[in-house]
Parts: structure tokens; sequence; C-alpha cells
């Protein structure tokens, strides 16, 4: 990792989930406006829902969630996704 990739903290609506790519798609309003926030799921990414561990087939498109992603050179990467 380098010391340019910062960490982002967001709240969305999971948009699309690819379960054979590990990937996510979460709408989140950011300053009036929607910003998408899509990428594969980290190695070591944390997945909750409330306080129970979770895996990507838990969610389902249409949940909140609030997810916290860091931006790579090659897009973003999702560190964690909770849903309350």
């Amino acid at each position: 990792a380098t010391g340019s990739e910062k960490i982002y903290l967001m709240s969305g609506t999971i948009k699309a989930i690819d379960l054979p790519y590990n990937t996510v798609v979460i709408e989140c309003p950011l300053a009036g406006k929607m910003f998408t926030v899509g990428g594969p799921l980290s190695s070591g990414a944390v997945l909750k829902k409330g306080s129970r561990s979770a895996s990507l087939s838990d969610f389902s498109e249409g949940e909140r969630v609030d997810v916290k992603w860091r931006s790579t050179e090659k897009g973003h990467v999702i560190e964690m996704m909770k849903s309350r």
C-alpha cells in the first residue's frame, strides 16, 4: 500500500452485486449528487449485517449499507460493508 491511498466512509444503497467476481456497486448521495462506489472486495474485507459477520451473498440489491473503500490505480476497492 502506498501512502497516497485514502480510505473513505460513505452510506448508500446497493445497486448491483456480482458474486462470481466478488464485486459490488453502491450509490451514495454526496453533495446533492449520487456518487457510485463500485469495485471488488479487498482480500481482508469486513462484511457485517448488524453485529454478525456476513458474506457478499447475504446482501441484496436495494439494501442500505455503510461502505468503507479506498481508491487505487485500478479503481475502487471495498474494505468494509455493513448493513444496519
